[in-house]
């Protein structure tokens, strides 16, 4: 008997028996199948059987024990095959293709409006800044103006008082 990894794989192999489960295609339908490679019911078991007629993996207690009148238990080895060509995998498959183009699309966008948001901030801040330059410069102006006026003012009473 081989040696067996505690996650059910076979020393030096990359294959767990739970990569082995999923949705199972038997019979024309498909199953769903827990990705458990410990039976439920007696956790130290090891899952060898799938019940067809319940959707249950089994360990050999419970095939011989609870399950000896179904019609339909096979192998794990039988029920696995099924798995990649099932309709369910392919749908899920096509499902999270285009979830995850979503996302990325969805993330795009979002990177795409920051992107235009700082362009806008920093445009407005320019635009706040020259106003606030524009404004210092007319002022300076004006306080000149002011500055001449009040001085030719006093010389003109400067030189009406003498």
């Amino acid at each position: 008997m081989p040696t067996r990894c505690f996650d059910g794989r076979v020393a030096g192999n990359q294959e767990t028996w739970a990569d082995k489960l999923a949705d199972v295609g038997t019979n024309d339908e498909t199953v769903i199948v827990p990705l458990s490679i410990f039976c439920e019911e007696h956790s130290g078991d090891v899952i060898k059987a799938y019940c067809v007629n319940h959707s249950t993996p089994l360990c050999t207690l419970c095939a011989t024990l609870s399950h000896r009148k179904c019609d339909d238990v096979i192998t794990i080895e039988k029920a696995a095959p099924g798995i990649k060509k099932s309709q369910k995998t392919t749908e899920l498959s096509t499902e999270l293709k285009e979830t995850s183009k979503q996302l990325s699309d969805l993330i795009r966008n979002r990177k795409n409006h920051l992107t235009d948001f700082e362009i806008e901030a920093e445009a407005i801040l320019t635009k706040v800044n020259t106003i606030k330059t524009n404004s210092v410069r007319h002022l300076n102006k004006i306080e000149v103006q002011i500055k001449d006026k009040i001085s030719k003012s006093k010389k003109e009473a400067v030189l009406k008082l003498s």
